[in-house]
């Protein structure tokens, strides 16, 4: 039977949680994986370590 005081709902879009360890973090899975994407390749907005960083905006003065 699961626990009466954990929350039914997520945190942030208020869907039905089922699983109990859903549950017990408060939040849904697509939610969770919203917050905490998962470590990979990064998206063409981010740098890498290897990039120097493009733009007026990053140059230093002479």
């Amino acid at each position: 039977m699961t626990d009466p005081a954990l929350p039914r709902q997520c945190r942030m879009c208020h869907r039905r949680l089922r699983d109990p360890a859903s549950r017990a973090a408060g939040i849904g899975p697509v939610c969770h994986r919203k917050l905490r994407p998962t470590r990979g390749t990064p998206t063409p907005e981010q740098l890498t370590l290897d990039e120097e960083p493009h733009g007026p905006e990053h140059t230093q003065p002479s």
